[in-house]
This record gives C-alpha cells, structure tokens and sequence, in this order.
C-alpha cells in the first residue's frame, strides 16, 4: 500500500536529495518517515533516534538445526554485523528489534544466520523481560518511489536455551511504497 509519511516533509527532506541511498540510509528513512512503526506497531510518541549499528566479534552456541541437537557448536570470536538496531514499544511492552537490511531490485531470499547470529551476539545483554523480534527489510527502488518489504520474524529466546538457526519463521510480511516525487 501506499504509505503517508507521519514525518514532516522539512524532516525528511535530506534524504529527497540524496542521490543514492546506502542500506543504512533506507533504514533509517524508514525508521524517520514512520514506516517501520507503522509495520511493527510501535508507538511513535518519541522522535525516533538513529539506531544503534555496528560489526564486532562475538562467541556463542548455537544448533546448526533443530533436528540436530545434540552437539552445539561455537561461533567464536566471529565477525557479526548488525545493520539496525532500536527500541520501541509495542502493546505497552519494551522490545528490542533487531533489522537486517538489503536494498537492491532483485526479491532473493536472505540467509537466516543474517538474523539469527545478531540476535544471539547480543542476547545474553538484553533484560528477561524485553523480547527481542528479528525484522528483515529489503528496499527496492522505482521511478519516484521507494519500496519497503518487512518482514517480521519470530526466534525462540535464546536466553531460555540454545537455540538452532532453522528455528527462525515468519511471523508478518508487509509491503509500503513511499512515493519520493513529491
């Protein structure tokens, strides 16, 4: 569908002119125009702040697959990046949501460990009591619009248990077209 941004045009202004977008760029317009809100149902009483991204080295277990579970293995001290990450509040709970981001006009599929290594590297730091929801957005690009594909995923918690990388899912997918020719 298409989407009305809730920002104000001055707000996002910068990113009309842009010549072309980075991957962080596209998320933190979708995080600015209120799309990424919308998608996930996250209250926008606050100004949504830049994410926090970065690419560290981190160690956990893991279950290659869930089928499999009785020899965990060690991801240790490998490289991890985490392309978006924020806090919002969805239905008056705080969560963390984790985004990795692809832009590009080809609709592939993305490798679940995209999701899944991030949202082990940083888990064990996250309270018991804020969940933590996986979002996969690809962006593609038209003439005079820009399109967001979220995909909201669903990952047991692995503070409860090791978990494996299969047992990511599907739990939502929408669409929003965010016209640029204003």
């Amino acid at each position: 569908e298409n989407y009305l941004p809730s920002a104000s045009l001055k707000r996002l202004y910068s990113y009309f002119i842009l010549p072309k977008f980075s991957e962080t760029s596209f998320v933190n317009l979708a995080l600015a125009s209120g799309i990424l809100f919308q998608s996930l149902g996250i209250s926008e009483k606050d100004d949504p702040l830049p994410p926090a991204t970065g690419r560290s080295t981190f160690s956990f277990e893991l279950y290659a697959h869930s089928d499999i579970n009785d020899k965990k293995l060690l991801h240790e001290n490998g490289q991890v990046e985490i392309d978006a990450m924020f806090v919002g509040k969805r239905d008056g709970i705080e969560t963390l949501f984790i985004v990795e981001a692809k832009s590009g006009n080809r609709l592939k599929s993305l490798s679940k460990h995209k999701l899944v290594y991030p949202i082990l590297s940083v888990a064990n730091k996250v309270p018991l009591h804020m969940p933590i929801v996986p979002i996969y957005l690809k962006i593609t690009q038209d003439v005079g619009s820009i399109h967001f594909h979220i995909v909201e995923c669903i990952f047991p918690d692995p503070r409860e248990a090791t978990r494996a990388i299969n047992e990511l899912k599907i739990k939502k997918y929408t669409h929003y077209i965010l016209p640029m020719n204003f």
